[in-house]
């Protein structure tokens, strides 16, 4: 099999040919040459497999942003989670007198506490609040300019020279009908005594049904009248009114700002998916206590996830994308909410009584908790009521499927909070037996689950199948897509074999699968060295930046994961490699640690600066790690740079710094273990080399600014004898410079040669690939190919003279022969089926329960028989044949070039 290793390094048409010249290769591009190659970069002509003009097709619509279907929004979630949250409340103005004012500023200016109370949450953008004395002067201020404030807070007792609470309200309803005013009450009392609308019950009765997030211009005017159902006295802008009591916790005043927001982008956010607790209470009271303790515990789940390994945008998504919490004080308005958001809803709370036709109707939660569960049976509900537990009222909501709760016991937040935590999973996930009922553990975070769901016993993995609580856990952890691929399979229908069994081990292999690869997603396929595992791709110890390189694979594996790159072609596997990466971080402790700075900037040869890093130590936990890492690493390994500077946009700075390959085959762990920290020091030394101060000087780059990651990655290629090497390498332009009378400079070339790439790139001979004409290679003579390889006897760090660690091996050796054979012959006909498959897995289906269709004559004749004796005789290659006839080489250079052009708009190398 041959597998093509392709750097994609970004270079502009000008700079790849500033570099041939300096080279010598190109004395010059006349006009019309620029012109034809300006052509060419527009308009390819040479045609790949329909599948790869597909994926190409498709990656560039997505750089240019559009050609998405409707149906791909919440897939859209990540790249575009700007728009969630999109209307804030920033700039609040406060009426209250000066003596007032001292009630919420007790402990400090009432600013730097909800500053205080954002920081501790991880909120961002705390809002300005702007303090006025009397209504006269809040007004005016409104009138000044109408959109200055997001929101207003009024005591209710705030009394002005010529206006009460209510004329205040009046007057800045007519400014500003869709401005939301908040009515602070100091005391319960102060509700009953001054706002109307309040009953002795502390039982608010206005009706908010008409949503303003709709964008209604004639509601937003206040001029559409409300359900005639409410009363003739009630307006549209009461929607926008609500009491609240004061009860001593500054929190109140972040809950009213939140509830504010969560309601304006309730509608656009809920197109992503973002899920909402809808609250239903009409008692002033208990929601203004309600409110923050939600709120609270939002949060706390919100912070939880900062241990999870993930990009700082992702981490960023996942507190925009919070549940929302919406407020309801009446039958109508939960109706309305209830239908406008019922798939995104992800639990309800509601009182037992409430308005219903504008009448108090003691069991209108119970009606309307039997009516949501009636549509969502596995919903979490929650009733509760003054009542007690054993009441009428109780006993009805338990008949509907709902918990109950009683106002009147002490530990009622409690309650709140446990429901919160266990029935909508926003704590912990616990596991228990499905049997026996017995707990068997429990997890806060995807790695946890990882490692805890792979040894459940099957009857656990069923039981929580069937009660969906891995898709309720990832909806409250705002992983949507997960969560819905999770509650749209149903256990055990889609996971039955052919002889009618449940297969909770096909189930467990699901999860375990969508899981590891939505978390790898989520970090970019980048993973912290503690809780990676066998499936992550890129495997990162230390904080900081990837470096250049870094940036590149963790694209290419985006890619590689988005389309499918490794079958997209029946006969080749296009495969980017699993790397261990030093961030940043580890080069700027190491430089610290050993205090190689100074001096190493004022080294005058390369060589004294080799001395000074190799007589230096690694951290303590980067050697650790280092051992852990050969541990399961046997293969050689390729150590190479990858700084901040590197693979820069008309900077690449290719070739500057140090890569280094390791055989890895010393004989104890410990001297693979020196090798391996010699060859990271090294690298860290070509920082400071003297052609990389020239090279950033050059490009107007500071060397001391320069910051150096190292990569880790196994060699590709196979043992032969005391040396090591695949069958061919070398690098790929996306623009030939001399293309053939009958090929175009837009089809693409490679510079080829057997075994490893450094041949290439060191300007030895090495065979050009005319990517529009494969079946012509030229610059080689068959029979007299020399090859690149590792020496696996050499020992890195030798002294000169010694046994060098990459060498060229002659025509002679039989090296070429060796590259060029393949077994079994691919061209012979015959396929060979795998022996092991109809025993390991059954054939008519796959772990997902679905049914496979196999090539007509696959495993037929194993049935009863043994399998026939592989092909032993190996074929050895004509050159011109590897590259054109066995595997479609060609086009998948060219496939992969075409796909690094579209990113960066430029040719590549």
């Amino acid at each position: 099999r041959f597998v093509p290793v392709i750097d994609l390094v970004g270079a502009a048409a000008a700079m790849r040919s500033a570099l041939l010249r300096s080279r010598g290769l190109l004395p010059g591009l006349a006009s019309s040459g620029a012109s034809r190659l300006r052509s060419a970069m527009a308009t390819p002509k040479l045609r790949l497999e329909p599948q790869l003009e597909a994926v190409l097709s498709r990656f560039r619509a997505s750089t240019k942003g559009d050609g998405r279907p409707k149906e791909e929004v919440s897939s859209r979630l990540v790249e575009e989670f700007e728009r969630l949250q999109s209307r804030k409340v920033q700039r609040v103005l406060l009426v209250c007198s000066d003596y007032d004012s001292y009630t919420f500023e007790q402990d400090g200016l009432l600013t730097e506490l909800v500053d205080e109370e954002y920081a501790e949450s991880g909120l961002t953008k705390p809002p300005t609040i702007e303090r006025v004395s009397t209504p006269e002067a809040a007004l005016a201020r409104v009138r000044a300019d109408p959109t200055n404030f997001d929101m207003i807070i009024t005591l209710l007792r705030s009394e002005g020279r010529t206006m009460n609470t209510g004329e205040f309200v009046s007057s800045v309803q007519q400014v500003n009908p869709a401005l939301p005013i908040g009515l602070l009450a100091l005391s319960p009392s102060e509700l009953t005594a001054i706002d109307s609308r309040i009953d002795r019950n502390l039982r608010i009765n206005v009706n908010k049904r008409l949503m303003w997030e709709t964008g209604d211009a004639a509601l937003k005017a206040g001029t559409a009248a409300v359900d005639s159902r409410a009363g003739s006295s009630a307006r549209v802008a009461d929607a926008w009114v609500w009491p609240f009591v004061w009860q001593g916790n500054v929190s109140l005043f972040t809950a009213m700002f939140k509830a504010v927001e969560d309601r304006l982008n309730a509608a656009n956010d809920s197109e992503y998916g973002v899920q909402s607790i809808l609250l239903v209470e009409d008692n002033v009271k208990f929601y203004s206590s309600y409110l923050p303790t939600l709120y609270l515990e939002l949060w706390k789940q919100n912070q939880s996830l900062r241990g999870e390994t993930m990009t700082l945008r992702e981490r960023m998504l996942r507190m925009k994308s919070r549940p929302k919490v919406l407020l309801c004080t009446n039958f109508e308005e939960a109706a309305d909410i209830y239908s406008r958001y019922s798939d995104n809803i992800i639990g309800l709370i509601t009182d037992a009584g409430f308005p219903r036709d504008g009448e108090h109707d003691p069991f209108a939660g119970v009606s309307f908790a039997e009516h949501v569960l009636s549509d969502r049976p596995a919903l979490p509900v929650l009733v509760q009521s003054a009542a007690p537990p054993d009441s009428e009222i109780a006993q009805a909501a338990r008949r509907v499927g709902a918990k109950f709760t009683s106002k009147n016991q002490p530990s009622l937040l409690s309650e709140i909070r446990h429901f919160l935590t266990e029935d909508m999973m926003f704590g912990p996930l616990t596991f228990q037996d499905g049997l026996t009922g017995s707990e068997l553990g429990s997890v806060s975070s995807v790695t946890e689950l990882l490692s805890t769901w792979q040894s459940l016993p099957e009857s656990a993995v069923a039981f929580h199948a069937r009660e969906c609580h891995l898709s309720k856990w990832f909806l409250a952890r705002a992983e949507f897509s997960l969560a819905r691929r999770f509650r749209a399979s149903n256990y055990p229908t889609d996971f039955i074999d052919p002889e009618g069994r449940e297969r909770a081990d096909w189930l467990r292999n699901w999860i375990l699968s969508e899981t590891r690869a939505h978390r790898n997603k989520l970090a970019s396929g980048v993973e912290n060295v503690h809780s990676a595992d066998a499936s992550t791709t890129i495997v990162r110890l230390g904080k900081g930046s990837l470096g250049g390189k870094g940036r590149g694979f963790r694209f290419l594996h985006s890619i590689e994961d988005k389309y499918s790159l490794s079958t997209l072609l029946p006969e080749l596997e296009m495969v980017v490699p699993r790397s261990f990466i030093l961030a940043t971080e580890v080069f700027d402790r190491f430089i610290e640690d050993n205090k190689l700075m100074v001096p190493a900037l004022n080294a005058t040869t390369n060589e004294e600066v080799r001395e000074m890093f190799a007589a230096a130590t690694l951290p303590q936990d980067v050697t650790v790690e280092l051992r852990r890492y050969l541990e399961a690493q046997t293969s050689p390994l390729a150590v190479r740079s990858s700084s901040l500077f590197e693979d820069a946009f008309l900077q690449p700075f290719a070739g500057i710094y140090e890569s280094i390959m390791l055989p890895n085959t010393a004989g104890s762990l410990e001297a693979r273990l020196d090798e391996l920290s010699w060859a990271v020091r090294m690298v860290y030394a070509s920082a400071y080399c003297l052609e990389a101060r020239a090279y950033s000087e050059g490009t107007g780059n500071r060397a001391e600014e320069e910051k150096m990651a190292v990569i880790m990655q196994e060699v590709v290629g196979d043992v032969h004898g005391d040396h090591f090497y695949p069958s061919l390498a070398g690098v790929a332009n996306s623009i030939d410079f001399y293309p053939r009378p009958h090929t175009q400079p837009e089809d693409g070339c490679a510079q080829l040669r057997l075994g490893l790439g450094f041949g290439v790139v060191d300007n030895l001979p090495s065979v050009h690939l005319s990517l529009g004409d494969p079946a012509n290679p030229t610059g080689y003579a068959e029979g007299e190919m020399q090859v690149s390889a590792l020496n696996l006897a050499a020992r890195p760090g030798a002294a000169a003279g010694e046994d060098s660690l990459l060498v060229s091996l002659p025509a002679e050796s039989g090296a070429a022969a060796a590259a060029l054979t393949t077994v079994p012959r691919l061209s012979a006909g015959s396929v060979v089926a795998a022996p092991e498959a109809a025993s390991s897995v059954p054939l008519s289906h796959d772990v997902h329960g679905e049914r496979v269709v196999f090539k007509q004559g696959y495993g037929e004749e194993r049935r009863g028989e043994a399998p026939p004796p592989p092909d032993e005789s190996a074929v050895v290659l004509p050159l011109q044949r590897a590259l054109s006839g066995e595997v479609p080489l060609a086009s998948a250079l060219a496939f992969l070039l075409r796909l690094g052009s579209a990113g960066p708009g430029c040719p590549v190398e």
